[in-house]
């Protein structure tokens, strides 16, 4: 297929990309006329996941003979002298070429293969994957090097992985596993499917072009995200305001932050790359909070009629969205260790974020060096904590504080009302912001999510300092695997061995702080109904300090009573007193709570 290069007006590129007449084009036929293939560094990575492989093999196994096998639209760009960027259609490529990779080496590896499939190993190989030793296909630049190992090798040295390289390693093994199970007849069926799969693509000669084309148009893979509506929208707005003959480098110009917002996308762990758009607009946009990002961008745009202007604005949108990307990535690896920044996200991801966000934006890495910040975020994890135990519908101002921070300057105004938010919540005249937890914990029933946080506290407040303290990416279970993660788990259990628990306790101290702690997954799957004996003895040989504190407890003879469990949620109320701040309830609060139900 032959396209003319566009002879008319920047505006009127699109019309003037006209195929001319041949034959059906096929993937066979674009890796010959035009490989090899490049991922630009400004398109997302890999991104299909088992559901997208599964339906790939399953649309094979459906496949008949007799019918035409179709895999979708392909926009490209050839670039003189250089390699062909896949601009829409990269997902399906590199899953083709992976599986062709799969493939490749399983037909090595048969015994039965005959002289036909030699050769029909010999084209996959030659055709789609390398050839003058260089790969027909090459994906995102960061992941190239595992894609290359799992096409050749099927497997990667790689010990960290990003969640690109994750998504493209089950890729290839899956269809290692599949693979295998099928018959060489088969597999060639399979090929021959692919290799005529028919298609339909543009291939343009200039980012201009690309930009519009991918704009307007859909393709089968995955649909576009609100980010990648987003990053549609700007890349058509900039190719319409900047001033002509100025497009290219004005789009380059977005591409390269795009490539930026990638790359740092592939290490955020938890926000996806609309959380972070969404936390950006919330810390920098002067919009309502719950205005879409794009709409808000574009009243932005609607209220400048300057080209210059708009150029400007959609510039320095990008510039700053790239850096709140980065922003994240670093404030993860500070969550990590350092709990002043962690707690907050930790108890209300959604009204810390963009406060988080616009405070690293100021202070960089010297966040908590700065003795203001430290307070101030000492003051959001006390006002967040309490917030937990408000009934009803509790208005939080957190967003509204990060949006009129502005400067360090305003830190200051910020810093004070958010002091004083601490012992009577943002709408002073109407919370007991004070008494509501005291209440909670004054009753017996406490198996509710925010006590784990509290055990949490707990836990590394009977640490030695030369011990080691659970981290906040040991609490969001970061590094390990599920049997790792941490649950609020019973002392006494639902179920223990021999007596079963009476009506009274089950009612009163089964669900107490008292008889409740911080354990792994494994190792409470280990303890299971024990007899307090044989449960004592795993206790006080763990590495919690609260378990051995238990286990003390319950003494040489082994007993956990009512008694013990009340003690101990002594213990606890008066750690959590002095840990947030909290002043002694008042009796007549107290007589109004004894027999309120749990916290819901």
């Amino acid at each position: 297929m032959q396209f003319t290069q566009p002879q008319t007006d920047p505006v009127n590129t699109v019309s003037a990309v006209t195929p001319q007449k041949r034959d059906q084009p096929t993937i066979q036929y674009i890796f010959n006329q035009f490989s090899p293939f490049e991922v630009p560094a400004y398109q997302r990575a890999y991104s299909w996941d088992k559901e997208h492989t599964a339906q790939f093999i399953e649309d094979l196994r459906e496949h008949r003979a007799d019918k035409p096998y179709y895999l979708g639209h392909f926009l490209l760009e050839r670039v003189e002298d250089g390699p062909v960027y896949v601009i829409d259609g990269q997902q399906r490529l590199t899953t083709l070429v992976l599986f062709f990779g799969c493939l490749n080496r399983l037909l090595a590896s048969r015994d039965d293969s005959t002289a036909s499939s030699e050769v029909q190993q010999d084209s996959i190989r030659e055709n789609y994957l390398i050839r003058n030793h260089m790969m027909r296909f090459k994906t995102a630049k960061d992941d190239q090097d595992t894609f290359s190992d799992l096409v050749f090798e099927g497997r990667t040295s790689a010990v960290k992985r990003s969640r690109s390289q994750e998504r493209l390693r089950k890729a290839s093994h899956y269809f290692d596993g599949v693979l295998a199970e099928e018959t060489t007849t088969t597999l060639k069926n399979w090929v021959k499917a692919l290799e005529n799969a028919q298609i339909t693509f543009f291939i343009v000669h200039g980012k201009v072009q690309a930009t519009q084309i991918f704009t307007f148009q859909n393709s089968r893979g995955k649909k576009l995200t609100e980010f990648e509506k987003l990053k549609a929208y700007l890349m058509h707005q900039i190719y319409l305001h900047a001033p002509t003959g100025m497009e290219t480098p004005a789009i380059e110009s977005l591409e390269h932050q795009f490539s930026i917002m990638y790359q740092e996308m592939e290490h955020i762990h938890y926000l996806d790359e609309i959380g972070v758009l969404r936390n950006h607009d919330y810390a920098y946009s002067s919009h309502p909070q719950w205005n879409p990002p794009l709409k808000n961008l574009k009243a932005d745009l609607a209220g400048h009629n300057d080209l210059e202007d708009k150029v400007r604005l959609i510039t320095r949108f990008c510039r700053d969205l790239a850096n709140t990307f980065q922003h994240v990535r670093e404030i993860e690896r500070i969550m990590e260790t350092k709990e002043l920044v962690a707690d907050p996200i930790i108890l209300d991801a959604a009204n810390s974020w963009p406060l988080i966000i616009k405070l690293y934006g100021i202070y960089g890495e010297q966040i908590l060096h700065n003795h203001s910040v430290r307070d101030l975020l000492k003051d959001v994890e006390l006002i967040l904590f309490r917030m937990d135990f408000q009934s009803g519908h509790v208005t939080n101002y957190l967003i509204s504080r990060a949006k009129e921070l502005s400067s360090a300057d305003a830190l200051a105004g910020i810093a004070a009302a958010l002091k004083k938010s601490v012992h009577y919540g943002f709408r002073h005249d109407r919370w007991n912001f004070d008494e509501n937890p005291n209440l909670y914990f004054k009753k017996g029933y406490h198996y509710d999510l925010i006590v784990r946080y509290v055990l949490w506290k707990y836990e590394n407040s009977l640490t030695d300092k030369t011990d080691r303290k659970i981290t906040p990416a040991d609490y969001l279970n970061r590094w390990g695997g599920n049997r790792m993660g941490s649950t609020i788990e019973h002392v006494s259990s639902r179920n223990p061995q021999g007596s079963p628990n009476t009506d009274e306790f089950n009612r009163h101290f089964l669900n107490n702080v008292g008889n409740l702690v911080l354990m792994p997954k494994a190792m409470n799957s280990s303890q299971g109904n024990r007899p307090n004996d044989e449960k004592q003895h795993l206790l006080d040989r763990s590495t919690y300090a609260a378990h051995k504190e238990i286990a003390v407890m319950m003494g040489q003879e082994s007993t956990w009573t009512d008694e013990k469990i009340e003690e101990r949620k002594n213990r606890v109320l008066k750690f959590i007193r002095l840990r947030w701040e909290l002043p002694e309830p008042t009796t007549n609060k107290l007589l109004e709570t004894e027999n309120s139900v749990p916290l819901s």
